[in-house]
């Protein structure tokens, strides 16, 4: 009996050693399929995390591609745009003398040259009419006269120069009013001058700051671009001190034509020739004109030099490429120059006098003698050196 039972005892822990056993086995088997079911789901995790990626990583490069193409764009259209700016403002510039003569005949703008002016609306006659315009031209031309003068530039940060500047200047400015700016998001209410910017330019060149209003209520200081666009391609513009004088002087002189039109008429017939006798004070003062225009002349001739210059340093252009962007430049210049003559009421040749006269002298064009008498006599305007030349034989009209 007793051997029975523990036989029944050994066989009852047989029995629950086995009931352990599979129980563990059964628990370490579930452990096993927790954990291979966990590092499925980890794959799956990594794999869905890698699609992911692969995801975003494809979109960024469409999303850059669509940016770069359109950045491309932007930039394609802002060179087209300020190629046709460009292009319009030479024509424009040739207009603008004749334009003048016709309101100065007649007391108002001709038909054909109302569109011009509307583009142009500081250069506009009608715009000097105004006495209180011409005041403030006068007093900003003094101001920064004084200044280029004394040297003392710090001054041209001055309260009244910057209101003056703001005023005979406006149509400039405020050009881009109405235009969205994409950065800050709201379209331009209103521009306003805030003062000049010197530059790290050895030349003394100042960029223009401008206070920019915006239908938002938030207003922002940004610099003058060359096109008065928001394009981020736009240049900011620079002038020299001499450039910005020129314009200064250039409004003046218009104030002065509509304020003395008795003097600027004389002052037409002067400057197609007239007799090197005695000096009077109006005559004089014809003189110092004259100065200016060959100055303004000489200024025209030196920035083409140096433009020219430039282009012919650079190492990296090829040659086809760099005589392309000379004769860019001189043909830019030459316009200059030929709205310059009529800003002066000066008629010039479209090629400098070669297929309307010839020269008498041998070895010498029409244009050396002309500038053998301009050196010959001081303040000798070019169309006075050529008359004297005829005068004397030395260059014949050709037709």
């Amino acid at each position: 009996m007793g051997s029975a039972l523990v036989d029944g005892a050994m066989s009852g822990f047989n029995m629950m050693e086995r009931h352990q056993q599979r129980k563990n086995n059964n628990e370490r088997l579930a452990m096993l399929d927790e954990r291979d079911d966990q590092r499925y789901q980890d794959r799956q995790g990594r794999l869905s995390d890698l699609d992911k990626r692969d995801n975003e990583r494809y979109q960024n490069t469409v999303d850059y591609r669509n940016q770069t193409a359109a950045e491309t764009k932007s930039h394609r259209d802002w060179q087209k745009s300020a190629r046709e700016n460009s292009e319009q403002w030479a024509k424009d510039q040739k207009m603008m003398g004749p334009g003048w003569d016709y309101f100065r005949a007649n007391g108002q703008v001709s038909p054909e040259h109302k569109e011009m002016f509307s583009r142009n609306p500081g250069y506009d006659p009608r715009t000097f009419v105004n006495p209180e315009a011409r005041q403030k031209v006068k007093l900003l031309g003094e101001k920064l006269e004084s200044v280029m003068t004394s040297g003392q530039m710090t001054k041209v940060n001055e309260p009244e120069t910057i209101e003056l500047f703001d005023q005979v200047f406006k149509d400039k400015f405020s050009s881009s009013v109405g235009k969205f700016d994409h950065v800050i998001g709201a379209s331009i209410e209103d521009v306003s001058f805030a003062g000049f910017v010197p530059t790290n330019s050895k030349d003394g060149s100042v960029s223009f700051a401008l206070k920019v209003q915006y239908d938002n209520g938030k207003s922002e200081i940004k610099p003058m671009t060359q096109g008065r666009s928001t394009d981020k391609d736009d240049p900011v513009l620079q002038m020299k001190p001499d450039e910005l004088v020129a314009t200064i002087r250039g409004k003046m002189m218009m104030a002065d034509m509509i304020e003395r039109p008795e003097y600027w008429d004389q002052m037409g017939q002067s400057m197609s020739g007239r007799k090197q006798s005695g000096q009077t004070q109006s005559q004089q003062q014809q003189n110092k004109t004259e100065a200016n225009y060959r100055k303004e002349q000489a200024m025209i001739a030196r920035d083409e030099t140096n433009a020219i210059a430039k282009i012919e340093s650079d190492s990296g252009m090829m040659e086809e490429d760099r005589l392309d962007a000379i004769k860019r430049v001189q043909a830019t210049y030459k316009q200059r120059a030929q709205a310059l003559d009529q800003s002066y009421g000066i008629e010039s040749s479209e090629d400098g006098g070669g297929s309307e006269y010839q020269s008498g002298v041998d070895g010498l064009s029409v244009e050396d003698v002309v500038e053998k008498f301009m050196q010959a006599n001081e303040g000798m305007t070019k169309e006075q050196a050529l008359k004297v030349a005829m005068d004397k034989g030395h260059i014949t009209n050709a037709k």
